[in-house]
Order: structure tokens, then C-alpha cells, then sequence
């Protein structure tokens, strides 16, 4: 159908020019681009939802923990975790009654204290509520990162008297208490070393109630005896630190060594200075003067002579034994000053000194060899007896003559013993004592050579008032002790013998 063929009277038509020209001045008509949902439309409304989920979550979680522990919740070392506080007061209801505790011995055997024996229960109190309140709720998520101890205690009560009892009815209380011993410094023949403590049996029973106790009020379900220290303990271990230091002081001491160089060797050094040392109950080192002094006794009465009898064979083989000197006139032989020796001694053992050393001897008390006889091999021998004597030089005669010795009574015999020349003069006068009637001396003698045995007044002189010499001559006319000589005996003698040369008188 063209359009002529249909009009509508109320639709305006175009001729095809016009038409051609309203389709070139038309606008284009712009097409739309399709827009689309936006993201936060898209995601945020399921996430919050989710969010909202967690929300409540929390917030129901966190009621929950109102009247709950958290996870990971213990108390006394038992766990109450989402437990509420009827829940954990049946619990603790429960376990309380069958509580044991086991005390466990230095060696193994143990024994139990349960709770039927002592009365041991459960004391309601709001020390559970408190400690249920004192959880902040809102931190529930954190408490399943870690673990939260509680610090209140469990109320429980029990009865002391049983609890008494039964602590003096334990096993171990009854038996053997061996004593502990503290590690100390032992010589192990080099040095001193720690020697380790020994723990005995001896139990501190003041600590082991006290440790009991303890146990039971935290109902602990084991008590180790030793960890807890419930023995007797001794007061110092091989680590200590006292200990070290008194081994390093004890050791300083041991390394002196003193060698005397007597007839053989005898040194003092580490093995006996070991045995002068000792520590004290507070690990002080004690050095024991005493047995230093005891030791240089020991030694003195080996070494000393000259208050000891000596034995020996005279030049013509006859057996002799000879007494003493008399200190206080001189005696001869070996004598050591222990006093001055002592202080010296302990000086070098103190400044760990190696020293090889000579005694200190009295003034005087030197011999001429150590051993027996100490007088050597060059002496003067007067045999009382025989009433003769010799020069002995370098273990030969030299000189021998008859002599007129003292009068066998006390107050003018001659004394036998060992002595030395003190003294060499010529053109002597000799005093005697002082006679108390008279006033005066008992003699006056004068002589050509005198040479003095003692600070007595004995000695070996001429005697030209002698009829003769030896035989028993002495028995009737004999001296004042002095040993009588012919003028040309002591003159030919005198210039033979030195001061200091030991004289042997026996009989």
C-alpha cells in the first residue's frame, strides 16, 4: 500500500524532499551504555552479615565467659577450663576427697597421706566467684593463645592434729637417721681437692611438716623429699664457692718444701704439711700450729744429742757408754732452738718457699757429724775408770797420758758426760768455792795452761803438786773434779788442741 492509497487526516505527511531534508537536520540519537551494580552493593552486604554473625558470636561467647573460665584455665595446676563456678566447686568437692599426697624418699621408697586421714574437705567460700570475676570476659579470643594459672587458692580445711600424727607415723621418721656430710678439701696426694657432699637420711623434721603442709594447701600430689630439702642437708656442696677458695689457700701451703740435710736427708713437704691442714664449719682454712711444733719435737728428739746417752768402743776396743753433758755446763752435741725454728719454719711453709736449710740450734749445742757418736773422729776421751786419756785426731792417737781425775765423792767427783773445750789459757789461776765459815775460797791454785771442760770449773790443767799420775791415786788425793795432768803432759797438749774440740769423759 502506497501512501496515497492511506491518509490519516490527523497525521501530517512529508513530501519525500522535505523528508530528506528532516532526516540530515535530525540529531543523531545517542545510545546509552548499560551501567552496572556497584561493589560495595555487590560485597558488602553478605560481609556484613558475616561481620554481624561474628558480632553476635563474640558478644555470645563473651556472655558465656561471664559465668565460665576461659580455655586453657587452671587452678592449682588443675584444669577448669569452661567450667562454671558450681561446676568447679563440684569438682574440687570430688577431687579434694580423694586427694593423696605422696612423699617420695632419697631413694625411692614413698609413702601416702590421704585425705580421708588428715579430715581434708572442701571450705566453701567466694574464692572461685572471685576469681571467675576477675577474668575480663571480653578477652576470651586471647586465652586460647596461652595459659592462664590462677592465683587464688582452693579454701580447704583439714585437721592439724591428724595432720601431726600422721607426719610422726611416716616410715622414714622411724628409721636409721644417717647424718649428711659437706663436700670438704681432700689431699689426693698432689693437692687438695673437693671431696663431694654426702646426703644422708637425717631428716629436718620441722621442714618436712612445714613442707607437708604446703603440699597439702596446694594440694600438691607429690612431695620429693630431697628437691624440697626436707633432709638434713649439708651445708656445703662440691660447687661451692667456700670449698674452691679453701683448696686454692690449703694448696698455696703445700708448696713449700723444706729438706734439713742431717746425717740423711729428711724433708718436710707437702704429704706431712697436708695433715696440718684442716677447714673450720665455715670453710676456713686452719693451719695447725701445734702439730708444727709437734712435728720439730719429734725431730729434736731424734736429731738432739746432747741430753742422750751415747755408746761407742774406745781406741783400745772396750765398750763404753756415756752420759750426758750438763746443759748448764756446757754439754756438748746437737740441740735444737724448736722456738726460733718454729717461727722460721712456719714462715716458709706460709710463703710456699722450697728451701733447703740448716736448724736453728741453741746457742753452743753444735756437734761435729750427726749420727752416733756425734763427736766425730778428733776428740778428747778421759776414762774415770782407767784414769788415762788420749787425743784422738782424725780417728788416731795423738796423745795419751795417765791423769789424776776428782775425788769419788758428789761434791768433787769429775763429771762424766760430753762436753767441749771452752776455753784455753796459760798462766791460769784457779778459785775454788767460797767455804761459808771462813768466808774465803776453798783454794786458790795457780797454773801454767788451763783448758775448760765446763762453766763449772772443771777443766784440764797442770798439777805439779801431784806426787804422780794415774793408778787410784784420785780415790784418795783426788782433784776438785778437774782432770790432773804432768806439766809436760799439758804442756805438750795444749798447743794440739783447739777450742771447741768435744771432750768424752766415761768411766
Amino acid at each position: 500500500m502506497s501512501k496515497n492509497e492511506f491518509h490519516d487526516p490527523d497525521i501530517i505527511y512529508l513530501d519525500e524532499e522535505t523528508e530528506e531534508k528532516e532526516k540530515t537536520e535530525r540529531p543523531k540519537r545517542v545510545r546509552k551504555k548499560k551501567t552496572s551494580v556497584p561493589n560495595w552493593k555487590k560485597y558488602g552486604l553478605p560481609a556484613g552479615a558475616v561481620l554481624g554473625v561474628l558480632v553476635l558470636l563474640y558478644v555470645g561467647v563473651t556472655v558465656y565467659f561471664m559465668g565460665h573460665f576461659f580455655v586453657n584455665t587452671r587452678m592449682g595446676g588443675y584444669d577448669l577450663s569452661g567450667k562454671s563456678v558450681s561446676d568447679a566447686e563440684d569438682f574440687w568437692k570430688e577431687h579434694i576427697s580423694e586427694y593423696v599426697l605422696t612423699v617420695k624418699e632419697n631413694g625411692g621408697d614413698t609413702e601416702k597421706i590421704k585425705a580421708s586421714e588428715i579430715g581434708l574437705v572442701y571450705k566453701a567460700s567466694d574464692s572461685i566467684q572471685k576469681a571467675l570475676k576477675e577474668q575480663n570476659a571480653f578477652l576470651w579470643p586471647a586465652a586460647f593463645f596461652k595459659d592462664t594459672e590462677l592465683n587464688s587458692a582452693v579454701d580447704i580445711s583439714y585437721d592439724e592434729k591428724k595432720l601431726e600424727q600422721r607426719i610422726a607415723d611416716l616410715n622414714c621418721l622411724k628409721k636409721e637417721q644417717l647424718p649428711s656430710v659437706s663436700a670438704y678439701p681432700k689431699y689426693n696426694g698432689e693437692k687438695f681437692v673437693p671431696e663431694p657432699e654426702v646426703v644422708g637420711t637425717a631428716i629436718d623434721v620441722e621442714t618436712l611438716s612445714k613442707k607437708i603442709k604446703s603440699s597439702i594447701e596446694s594440694l600438691t600430689r607429690q612431695l620429693d623429699m630431697k628437691e624440697e630439702e626436707c633432709y638434713s642437708f649439708p651445708k656445703y656442696t662440691a660447687d661451692s664457692p667456700e670449698l674452691e677458695k679453701a683448696c686454692e689457700e690449703m694448696n698455696q701451703y703445700l708448696r713449700a718444701s723444706i729438706t734439713y740435710q742431717m746425717d740423711t736427708d729428711v724433708v718436710l713437704d707437702k704429704d706431712i704439711i697436708a695433715t696440718w691442714l684442716s677447714v673450720d664449719e665455715d670453710m676456713n682454712v686452719i693451719f695447725s700450729e701445734d702439730a708444727l711444733r709437734a712435728w720439730l719435737t719429734e725431730f729434736g728428739d731424734k736429731y738432739d744429742t746432747f741430753d742422750k746417752v751415747r755408746h761407742f768402743t774406745t781406741p783400745w776396743g772396750k765398750s763404753a757408754e756415756v752420759q750426758p753433758g750438763r746443759m748448764n755446763w756446757g754439754g756438748y752435741g746437737w740441740a735444737v732452738d724448736e722456738g726460733a725454728e718454729f717461727t722460721a719454719v712456719l714462715e716458709t711453709i706460709k710463703n710456699g718457699e722450697t728451701v733447703v736449710r740448716e736448724p736453728i740450734y741453741l746457742v753452743g749445742q753444735r756437734a761435729a757429724v750427726h749420727g752416733d757418736p756425734d763427736w766425730g773422729s778428733t776428740y778428747l776421751e778421759v776414762d774415770i775408770t782407767e784414769q788415762h786419756m788420749w787425743y784422738i785426731k782424725d780417728g788416731r792417737i795423738a796423745f795419751e797420758c795417765d791423769v789424776v781425775t776428782g775425788l769419788p765423792t758428789p761434791e768433787r767427783k769429775t763429771p762424766d758426760g760430753v762436753y767441749r773445750v771452752l776455753e784455753k789459757c796459760t798462766d791460769y789461776t784457779m778459785t775454788g768455792n767460797i767455804v761459808p765459815e771462813t768466808g774465803q775460797p776453798e783454794y786458790i791454785s795457780h797454773v801454767d795452761y788451763w783448758m775448760r771442760v765446763t762453766w763449772g770449773g772443771v777443766g784440764f790443767h797442770d798439777a805439779t803438786w801431784q806426787p804422780y799420775f794415774g793408778g787410784t791415786l784420785y780415790q784418795t788425793n783426788g782433784s776438785h773434779g778437774c782432770i790432773n795432768m804432768s806439766y809436760s803432759s799439758i804442756q805438750q797438749l795444749y798447743p794440739m788442741v783447739e777450742v771447741g774440740t768435744p771432750i768424752v769423759v766415761h768411766y
